[in-house]
């Protein structure tokens, strides 16, 4: 039974170049919803990309058995940066988003370091 619980983690947690993958994946799509201003699409979009930021430390914590507090920090401003942009986009203002994106952009590039550099 402790097996399969354990297979399961592996499963539910990817390796951080699988979630990286699947948030490449998920930015191209928000991306998208934001230039064509679609607000369901664009907090549908943010909240899976959320979900796979979350799942970084705990893939690290079961492969390597520790996380950083940089990369602790570096996930915490993405989910900052998500929650901010998702902000400006409830409530129509597509321009912040637009501009904001560059410092979401920034915060996502400096995790991807943090989690890939400490593998």
């Amino acid at each position: 039974m402790l097996a399969l619980a354990t297979a399961g983690l592996y499963v539910f947690y990817p390796p951080v170049d699988d979630l990286i993958q699947d948030m490449n994946d998920i930015r191209v799509s928000l991306y998208d919803a934001v230039r064509e201003k679609d607000v369901a699409e664009t907090q549908r979009r943010v909240a899976q990309w959320r979900a796979q930021v979350r799942k970084l430390p705990t893939s690290v914590r079961i492969r390597l058995g520790k996380v950083s507090d940089a990369q602790r920090a570096s996930v915490d401003e993405v989910l900052y940066s998500l929650k901010t942009l998702e902000d400006y986009a409830v409530v129509g203002k597509f321009r912040e988003v637009k501009v904001f994106k560059s410092y979401l952009e920034k915060s996502y590039s400096e995790c991807r370091l943090d989690f890939r550099e400490h593998k």
